[in-house]
């Protein structure tokens, strides 16, 4: 064996020896673990998903590691993992938090804005989200996508981009037809978006015709906002029709 292949080996012997030291020492064992943003999951539940407690070694914990192990649970959308030496162990959580509902059977299942099923058996009033209708395919289960993703992402972006004043009334967004998008407003006013080419445009006038619908103490019928022509009101009348307006 050459001088320098002794070197190298006494060398990697020390690198082995000093890191079982390090991680045998009581300098550097875990005493805090700091989990923010996980309200459903909770503190013990983030520790036991990845797999660690007070009393481990901190310096052998591999944060990319953990934060895939995290990643991968079906309720996590994103993680974030940082030692602070020598004691603490921070980890950050964006959990899957619904944003509609999409019926199944007699009860709904509360959905994700990447289509992920976060919950199955939700009441229509609970959590109070805007329902999806006109979905293709079989509901999953908690933790995999809907199946008519076209559709899903459509109805998505108009509960992110109607404003806030409008998107708590919403009661359904109808996306069967994608000529023909339909939203339900507090029960009684139907809104017909088209294609929904502009939707920004489009739903910042349903916020004004709203309220000037309100003023003048109409609330049942049919907004139309296709954008083929000026938007247009057609009240209900007696037989469940809409009138010119």
């Amino acid at each position: 064996m050459t001088r320098v292949h002794r070197l190298r080996l006494f060398g990697l012997i020390a690198v082995f020896f000093f890191t079982g030291v390090v991680q045998a020492s009581p300098l550097f064992r875990l005493e805090r673990i700091e989990v923010t943003g996980s309200p459903v999951l909770g503190r013990d539940g983030v520790k036991a998903i990845a797999d660690v407690s007070e009393g481990d070694n901190l310096l052998g914990i591999s944060p990319s590691a953990m934060q895939r192990v995290l990643e991968e649970h079906w309720l996590i959308q994103s993680a974030k993992v940082e030692r602070d030496l020598p004691r603490t162990l921070r980890i950050e959580i964006t959990e899957r938090r619904p944003v509609v509902l999409i019926r199944r059977e007699n009860s709904y299942a509360a959905v994700d804005e990447e289509g992920y099923v976060i919950a199955l058996g939700v009441g229509r009033g609970d959590p109070g989200l805007p329902a999806v209708i006109g979905l293709e395919g079989d509901l999953p289960g908690p933790g995999r996508q809907v199946p008519d993703l076209e559709r899903f992402m459509r109805a998505g972006q108009v509960v992110s981009l109607a404003p806030e004043s409008v998107k708590a009334l919403i009661r359904e967004i109808d996306v069967q037809n994608l000529e023909d998008i339909r939203l339900l407003v507090e029960e009684s006013l139907q809104v017909r978006l088209g294609k929904a080419a502009d939707l920004p445009r489009q739903l910042s006038y349903l916020e004004a015709i709203r309220l000037e619908l309100a003023r003048e103490g109409l609330a049942r019928g049919i907004v139309m906002l296709t954008g083929e022509g000026n938007p247009s009101f057609r009240p209900w009348n007696d037989s469940g029709r809409g009138n010119d307006r």
